[in-house]
């Protein structure tokens, strides 16, 4: 260690700020790397996590209004009624098979929603089809009681598949903010 000691003191306080520096900038670039780890967690918590819990609910809840115009049609007093919660419930129809498509589209990368989507997405298209093809026709010809016996069983069990396979789907996207929040509270710690 002489050779420390024989260095003019101008070269040691070099030495000494350079080696300062040099840690300052493994300091810095472990931080920035820390920030970024954290900054891509946060993005995906919000774009994909949290964006796919508000379309799923309002999928649901379009889902739910469906079912409801349906049923509002089969009270209808008038033509004019009847066509305007149609209009309706196909404006509603549109709408989710639009978010749906969203949802897929973001998650074509997580073969567990991916599987549950496309599920959802089956079962909606047999519940729209008789809608369309069997429900809207039968209350518009003014037959109601047969429309409310489709209503009340077939589309009612539909629909109950459709919400259990949504709980399903719930259950892994709080799972996924969960876990998405947890990673982002460990790389937030290091």
């Amino acid at each position: 260690m002489n050779w420390f000691t024989d260095l003019k003191t101008r070269t040691k306080l070099f030495v000494g700020f350079g080696v300062m520096l040099v840690l300052l900038g493994i300091v810095i670039a472990a931080s920035y790397r820390g920030i970024s780890a954290i900054r891509e967690q946060q993005r995906v918590l919000y774009e994909e996590t949290l964006a796919n819990a508000v379309d799923f609910g309002l999928l649901l809840y379009h889902q739910s209004q469906i079912r409801s115009r349906a049923l509002q049609m089969v009270l209808a007093r008038t033509p004019q009624e009847m066509a305007a919660l149609r209009n309706e419930g196909d404006s509603l129809v549109k709408a989710n098979e639009a978010l749906l498509a969203g949802l897929l589209e973001r998650d074509k990368n997580r073969p567990d929603l991916t599987e549950l989507l496309k599920g959802i997405e089956s079962e909606m298209a047999v519940f729209i089809e008789t809608r369309a093809r069997d429900v809207v026709p039968l209350a518009l010809a003014g037959k109601p009681d047969s429309a409310l016996v489709l209503i009340s069983t077939v589309q009612k069990q539909r629909n109950a598949r459709i919400e259990a396979l949504g709980a399903t789907f719930s259950q892994l996207l709080s799972k996924q903010a969960s876990d998405d929040y947890a990673e982002s509270s460990r790389i937030q710690g290091q």
